[in-house]
């Protein structure tokens, strides 16, 4: 295995020690070697000069790559730019010249440009690789642009290792866990956190990370008045969890990302987050289920987003409690404020699966903001929708809840109760509505070519009990009377 040291504090560092136990765990023989190699006592000095740096690193570097020869399979973690010419490229040249399969594991939000600017320094190592694996669909997206078929493989955290529980009440105690690098907009952090001490004295903000940025952050927070601001430096991994324990609300304000390794650290702790929706951040942290978003370079949303989490802390929104070695990434259903209990996700959520672990989500109180919704009135019937253009509500009478699936899972009466005759529950298959349950009547759906529900057969019947045509630009024609038809259907449903 091919990755940064824990001297590189960071996400890729994090996926390939948890990468590297599990495989240990199951009788694989795993030999890492370090894309930093520590420098010898006497010439650690080096690393405060880049070039030198970077002169001595591949001097110590390229030569522990002769220690491929000993291997089946080589796994090489990568970031972007000349952290890959650097790193990566030398190890897949050399693993292919003794004749091994290569996995490359890339991680950098960076990736769009990276394979589009860099052309002749990147696409040639990409080509020679046995498979290509990415933390999300987001750089899934950006690879198969460029004709590459990857697999995705999200990220995992060691959830034991941190303890969730419900934040009540709230408190104005932020984290941030990002380095202090350019593209992570740290600076902003700070000035949406100014902004929010101007309304909630008794506001803190941790800052845990290191790097450039450090000296410029401090200056500003100097500049901006330190009260409420404290810089924890570099943490080790192990005491990580405890800056989690210790905060309420997870912040992020970066501008280039892909799947923050510190989010879901952030969900396993029970954190709300208010994030910028870079990289695959919006899959993360999806619609309002897991978090709030905001726009990049705007500290003063931020600062918006937090005070609204604070003002209107509880919503009925749920947050998943990552239980046992998996890491889930979305929550597969919400449920209404009476009915906390344990469920699976009947619309399915995306998990970071390790070696075949087993996921078991449980739904947990989540203190969190609806802001204003658009609404439509028609035929004397009212409907709200949410920011993305579901239907969340009818009038006063009906909710609707979303999960992951196209459609809503359920629809209960104001209340979200479900176990009235109001309750009804949408069962979803490969992205596609097939069925719908009562509290005492399942309902299977069938569709024509085109995905659209034509006919709906009860249970036990093969009597349409609704049965729709369409007119060619979409309005609806329900005949008086039920008649022979044709179902032209994609698949075959077995139930």
């Amino acid at each position: 295995m091919v990755a940064a040291s824990l001297d590189i504090l960071g996400g890729q560092f994090v996926q390939a020690a948890n990468l590297a136990s599990a495989l240990r765990a199951d009788g694989v023989d795993v030999r890492f070697i370090p894309i930093n190699p520590p420098f010898p006592a006497g010439i650690r000095w080096a690393r405060r000069w880049p070039y030198a740096r970077t002169l001595l690193n591949e001097t110590l570097y390229l030569p522990s790559l002769a220690g491929l020869r000993h291997a089946d399979v080589v796994h090489v973690f990568s970031a972007a730019y000349w952290s890959f010419l650097l790193g990566p490229a030398p190890a897949i040249t050399m693993a292919k010249a003794l004749h091994k399969r290569v996995i490359l594991h890339y991680h950098s939000g960076e990736a769009e440009r990276h394979l589009e600017r860099w052309g002749a320094l990147v696409h040639p190592w990409l080509r020679r690789v046995d498979e290509i694996v990415v933390p999300s669909d987001y750089l899934r997206r950006i690879f198969a642009g460029h004709g590459y078929r990857v697999r995705v493989i999200r990220n995992v955290i060691e959830t034991e290792h941190f303890r969730y529980r419900d934040r009540v009440p709230l408190r104005p105690r932020l984290l941030s866990t990002r380095n202090f690098e350019p593209h992570y907009r740290v600076e902003n952090t700070l000035r949406a956190f100014v902004a929010l001490r101007s309304r909630y004295n008794e506001a803190t903000l941790t800052l845990a990370g290191y790097g450039s940025g450090e000296e410029r952050l401090r200056q500003v927070a100097a500049r901006l008045g330190p009260q409420g601001i404290r810089f924890a430096g570099r943490v080790e991994p192990e005491n990580v969890p405890a800056l989690y324990e210790a905060s309420d609300i997870f912040v992020n304000s970066s501008v280039i990302d892909n799947q923050p390794v510190s989010i879901l650290e952030a969900f396993a702790s029970g954190l709300p987050v208010v994030s910028t929706g870079t990289g695959d951040i919006p899959a993360m942290v999806g619609s309002g289920e897991m978090g709030l978003l905001v726009p990049p370079e705007r500290p003063e949303a931020m600062a918006q987003g937090v005070a609204a989490l604070l003002q209107e802390p509880w919503n009925g929104h749920r947050v998943v409690e990552l239980e046992g070695p998996c890491a889930v990434s979305r929550l597969g259903r919400l449920r209404a404020p009476a009915a906390r209990r344990k469920d699976l996700a009947a619309g399915g959520f995306a998990i970071a699966p390790l070696l075949g672990c087993n996921p078991a989500p449980a739904l947990r109180g989540f203190p969190f903001i609806l802001l204003p919704l658009p609404v439509l009135t028609a035929g004397g019937v009212t409907y709200t929708y949410d920011g993305d253009g579901k239907r969340v509500k009818k009038s006063s009478s009906k909710l609707y809840w979303y999960g992951m699936a196209a459609g809503a899972l359920d629809e209960t009466d104001s209340t979200g109760s479900t176990t009235n005759s109001a309750f009804n529950e949408y069962i979803f298959f490969g992205g596609e509505r097939v069925a719908r349950r009562n509290s005492s009547t399942v309902f299977y759906y069938f569709a024509d070519h085109l995905g659209t529900s034509r006919v709906m057969v009860q249970a036990g019947q093969t009597t349409p009990c609704y049965d729709a045509d369409f007119y060619p630009f979409g309005g609806e024609r329900t005949p008086v009377v039920y008649r022979p038809y044709h179902l032209y259907s994609r698949r075959v449903w077995r139930v």
